[in-house]
């Protein structure tokens, strides 16, 4: 960790190393970035809390990051002034970032593009049922916080794409052409049908 902060203090460029040849070369490229983008706040009562300072943002766009997803049991992890650190992080980086909002409605906001002529939109929501993302920071109406996956509004707002790439942090899930042909993935591929 110290060797990370260190890059992210002096050099964000170089905080992926020889990983952003690779990040770099993918048609998209998604993290999920497990921490909140803070320098103060305060910690939340959990085993372990994360926060990087806002070069971490320099640092994806660096490494040949398209898009974090922020929707997971770390992304409030230092609090209410946290997570406004994180936003303001955001809005002034300019950094894609899904999953995270100051409404239920940018926290569900898909991530949208363009890849080998099929339209792709992204989705992210934090399904881990525990005091800072669930309780206390999911994302509401006038509240800031995480997208909750077990907001019906998920499924609303997926219903309405056309395209969906969708995976979980720590779990690989299935690929393939679903019926309705929307293409699913785990991890970054060339989704070419028929080939």
């Amino acid at each position: 960790m110290d060797r990370t902060a260190t890059r992210l203090a002096t050099n964000p460029a170089t905080a992926f190393g020889v990983a952003a040849v690779g990040l770099a070369k993918a048609d998209l490229t998604m993290v999920n970035l497990e921490t909140a983008i803070t320098t103060g706040g305060d910690p939340q009562d959990k085993a372990f809390t994360f926060r990087a300072p806002p070069s971490a943002f320099t640092a994806l766009r660096d490494a040949g990051v398209d898009v974090a997803t922020m929707a997971n049991n770390h992304g409030a992890d230092y609090g209410a002034s946290g997570l406004q650190d994180t936003l303001a992080a955001i809005k002034s980086s300019k950094f894609p970032t899904i999953g995270i909002g100051a409404d239920d409605r940018a926290a569900f906001a898909p991530y949208t593009r363009t890849l080998n002529g099929q339209q792709v939109a992204i989705f992210a929501a934090d399904q881990v049922n525990d005091e800072t993302t669930l309780r206390l920071f999911s994302a509401g109406p006038g509240k800031a916080g995480v997208a909750n996956a077990f907001n019906p509004e998920l499924i609303t707002d997926v219903k309405a794409a056309k395209a969906v790439v969708g995976t979980r942090a720590h779990v690989l899930q299935g690929a393939g052409w679903r019926p309705d042909g929307t293409f699913v993935a785990p991890r970054p591929v060339r989704a070419r049908r028929g080939s």
